[in-house]
């Protein structure tokens, strides 16, 4: 069987960049037990993995597309980082189910990881229940400030909550492009 240098590239380019994301979330995944890190990384570590997933699939559309055939690589070593990939897949979904406070809101609760919503300002960490006591919207409501630890606790869970949606989007990335299976040209 006959591999093209053009086709591996993008076949290894596509594996690259799948890799450094995975490790990307793995990273932000174990920094927010412990570092205070913005809550607007909510929706990216949620969005990026499905972004990730859309580019390849067009690109793969796109750029192999034509007279081709799939063939299975005779290469023992090729499977060496799907299993790493595997590896730290299943790391970032450890960590990122563990460690977390409970969405689970009491009735008349004033701080609410689910529905609040968080900020830092000059080293201060401070948290904003958008509802009034009787649980009507309330958008003026006071920024209350809290404890960096609290802070950690409360974004660290939105965010690890968040960042499930992307892993899972680039492992179905990675069994979809990624897989043992290689495109040549002939």
């Amino acid at each position: 069987m006959r591999f093209t240098g053009a086709v591996m590239w993008r076949l290894f380019l596509a594996r690259a960049v799948m890799g450094l994301l995975i490790l990307g979330y793995l990273l932000v995944i174990i920094a927010s037990h412990s570092i205070p890190l913005s809550s607007a990384l909510e929706v990216p570590l949620a969005v990026a993995g499905w972004l990730t997933l859309a580019v390849l699939l067009v690109h793969a559309g796109l750029r192999l597309r034509g007279n081709g055939v799939i063939t299975r690589p005779e290469m023992r070593w090729s499977r060496i980082p799907g299993l790493a990939f595997a590896a730290v897949a299943g790391l970032a979904f450890y960590f990122a189910f563990t460690g977390n406070l409970s969405l689970a809101c009491p009735q008349h609760a004033t701080p609410c990881v689910k529905i609040d919503m968080w900020r830092m300002s000059g080293g201060h960490y401070y948290r904003q229940h958008p509802y009034d006591s009787e649980g009507n919207d309330d958008p003026g409501a006071a920024w209350a400030e809290i404890s960096r630890q609290e802070y950690v606790a409360e974004v660290g869970t939105r965010l690890r909550q968040a960042a499930p949606f992307g892993v899972g989007a680039l492992c179905l990335a990675w069994a979809l492009f990624g897989s043992s299976e290689r495109y040549t040209r002939d």
